[in-house]
């Protein structure tokens, strides 16, 4: 009896978005600190029709990548368990993903004690992903530090 009583984080996936980063080919955030696109074509990619040069495309949209195709949460809550204020009414973020799976989404809240993320996957209402910050820094870079060279 006590394995069917465990609290949902015990038994609960902690995959926000699966499939591999290599799968993504397009990254839209909107935020805080402004909105921008990342978007795949013929192999290079492009931010608001500007190519991202090779360093930020190594670094920052390989991230952006992995944080749109492949979000790991540390834990998993029941969404009717939660503290009131998380942030998600208005999110910091709205993540948008063309991925090899399909379209995926989420939204991010404000931190939790221990300075993990609260995160809403899309059409997903019953359950609430706690992230490390640290995973979800290169969504909430702005544009213009893809751009740099």
């Amino acid at each position: 009896a006590t394995e069917w009583s465990r609290p949902p984080g015990d038994w609960l996936s902690k995959t926000v978005t699966p499939g591999p980063p290599d799968g993504v080919t397009t990254v839209s955030v909107r935020g805080a600190k402004g909105s921008w696109e990342l978007k795949l074509s013929s192999k290079t990619w492009l931010l608001g029709g500007k190519p991202v040069g090779k360093e930020a495309a190594d670094r920052l949209v390989r991230q952006a990548r992995e944080a749109a195709g492949s979000l790991e949460a540390d834990s998993v809550l029941d969404a009717a368990q939660a503290p009131k204020d998380i942030g998600l009414d208005k999110p910091e973020l709205q993540v948008l993903a063309q991925t090899g799976a399909g379209p995926v989404s989420y939204a991010v809240g404000k931190k939790d004690p221990s300075g993990r993320r609260y995160v809403k996957k899309g059409g997903e209402e019953r359950v609430l992903y706690l992230v490390s910050d640290w995973k979800l820094d290169a969504l909430r870079k702005p544009a213009a530090e893809f751009l740099k060279q």
